[in-house]
């Protein structure tokens, strides 16, 4: 993968329009001519800031490949997501993870908390079985500041929230992404709480030399 002269992953003068009503006749703008990059040579952080119902998710979900533009385009590694086949999405949505905002809607009721780690790491290759995934969950709880010998083997109604969106952290994390997206990560937490999330989101930057765009 070249990312020498380009942006890892771009868009381009990109709209969403959401239509409703009779025949579409209610459009909401939800985002209008976004031009961003993230991702290249070096590790960085991008920060995207504006007020509720700005856009700032709706970019996100863009980003992701789950909403696409009525306007523009979105390219990774100078390829437009549009012409991606089935098993290149597949791998793009690995290389690109993201960590939402809301921790309560995200894991199923009737699965332990380590469920939707463990089965990424599988399917994706990452692990050979379900032990070494483990051992690779453990390690992603421990970077984000968890316990895993408490976590592990919950459900998820057993732990706070506090507790459930650093899983999530942990999650999109041990896929080992190029890029991560945050979509306000610091929300759900007190003031005096916000850095122990940060902190550990930078160093991974740094060390792993991996993009984030945090929205806020």
């Amino acid at each position: 993968m070249n990312t020498a002269n380009h942006a890892l992953l771009e868009i381009v003068s990109a709209g969403v329009t959401f239509t409703a009503g009779f025949a579409g006749r209610v459009r909401t703008q939800a985002l209008s001519d976004m031009t961003m990059s993230v991702g290249g040579p070096d590790p960085s952080i991008t920060a995207v800031v504006g007020e509720s119902g700005s856009g700032k998710t709706t970019l996100m979900r863009v980003l992701l490949g789950f909403q696409p533009t009525t306007d523009g385009t979105v390219t990774f590694d100078g390829r437009p997501l549009e012409r991606f086949s089935r098993s290149e999405l597949r791998a793009y949505r690995r290389q690109v993870q993201a960590v939402f905002q809301e921790p309560f809607d995200v894991f199923n009721p009737f699965y332990r908390i380590e469920h939707p780690l463990v089965a990424p790491l599988i399917a994706f290759g990452l692990a050979s079985n379900r032990r070494s995934a483990l051992e690779q969950v453990a390690a992603a709880m421990t970077a984000v500041g968890l316990r895993p010998a408490e976590t592990i083997g919950k459900y998820p109604h057993q732990l706070s929230g506090g507790q459930r969106q650093p899983v999530m952290r942990a999650r999109a994390m041990s896929l080992q992404p190029t890029i991560l997206l945050a979509d306000e990560p610091v929300s759900m937490v007190d003031a005096s709480l916000q850095s122990t999330i940060l902190e550990p989101m930078w160093k991974i930057n740094r060390a792993r030399d991996r993009t984030g765009l945090c929205h806020a």
